[in-house]
């Protein structure tokens, strides 16, 4: 599990929690709402919850991580 250890690879668990949350969105829609019988409505469904969900996180994480302190360096540890 090396590549989940984020002194070594910051971004790997980011874009792990991003697909994670993403999928989890596309899935509660699908319960509430219904699926869709049209599979490329619902592919298209679940890769617009996944982008939409990802890019805000990554961007989120990008714009704030040294700010809040929740990237080091390595150099500094």
């Amino acid at each position: 599990m090396g590549w989940l250890n984020p002194r070594q690879h910051a971004w790997n668990f980011v874009i792990l929690i991003a697909i994670t949350s993403g999928m989890a969105f596309s899935l509660v829609e699908a319960v509430g709402e219904g699926l869709s019988p049209d599979l490329g409505r619902a592919v298209m469904v679940v890769s617009v919850f996944t982008g939409l969900e990802g890019a805000g996180i990554l961007l989120g994480y990008g714009l704030l991580a040294r700010i809040l302190g929740i990237y080091r360096s390595m150099k500094s540890v």
